[in-house]
C-alpha cells in the first residue's frame, strides 16, 4: 500500500486495507499484514459501535475495549469476543517475535538436559503454520464484523 499525503499534512494509506494485507501476507511481509488486518477488525469494531451501540461517538477505541464493548452490547457472542482475543494475542506474539529476532542473537531462554547439553527453550515462537491459521481467521472475523454493520430497514 502506498501512504498519501493529504492536503492539511495528514498521512493516509491509499488503497484497499484487506487487500494489502492479502498481498503483504503473500509477499510473505507478515508484521505489515497482521498490522494492516488487525487495524482493519479494528475499524470494523469501531463502526460497529458507532452503528449498533449507544456508546459515545468521540470515545477512545483500543482493539480489545471494543471487542468488549461489542461482546457487552451483544453485538457479539463470547465465542466472537475470544476469537478477536485470541487473534489479538497473535498479532501481537508475531509482530513482537519477528522484530525481536531481526535484532536479538541469543534463545529467550536454555535450560540442560540430563547429558549437561544446552537445550533452547523457544517460549512463544511463532510457525508458518500459526501465521497461516491466524490470518485466514483474521480474515474471517473481519468479514463477521463487517456483516454486522448492514443496515435492515423495516417498511411500516
Amino acid at each position: 500500500m502506498k501512504v498519501e499525503e493529504m492536503v492539511d499534512g495528514a498521512l493516509t494509506l491509499k488503497g484497499d486495507v484487506l487487500e494489502g494485507a492479502e498481498k503483504a501476507f503473500k509477499d510473505t511481509r507478515y508484521v505489515e499484514a497482521f498490522a494492516l488486518l488487525h487495524a482493519y477488525i479494528d475499524w470494523w469494531m469501531t463502526d460497529n459501535i458507532q452503528l449498533r451501540t449507544k456508546l459515545p461517538f468521540n470515545d477512545k477505541y483500543r482493539f480489545m475495549t471494543s471487542a468488549r464493548r461489542l461482546r457487552d452490547s451483544k453485538v457479539i457472542d463470547q465465542n466472537d469476543f475470544e476469537r478477536l482475543q485470541k487473534f489479538n494475542d497473535l498479532r501481537d506474539l508475531i509482530i513482537h517475535r519477528l522484530v525481536r529476532y531481526s535484532y536479538q542473537h541469543h534463545p529467550i531462554s536454555y535450560c540442560k538436559d540430563k547429558d549437561k547439553t544446552k537445550v533452547i527453550i523457544e517460549q512463544g515462537k511463532v510457525t508458518k503454520a500459526e501465521v497461516n491459521e491466524g490470518f485466514k481467521e483474521g480474515k474471517a472475523l473481519a468479514n463477521m464484523l463487517r456483516g454486522k454493520t448492514s443496515v435492515v430497514f423495516k417498511r411500516q
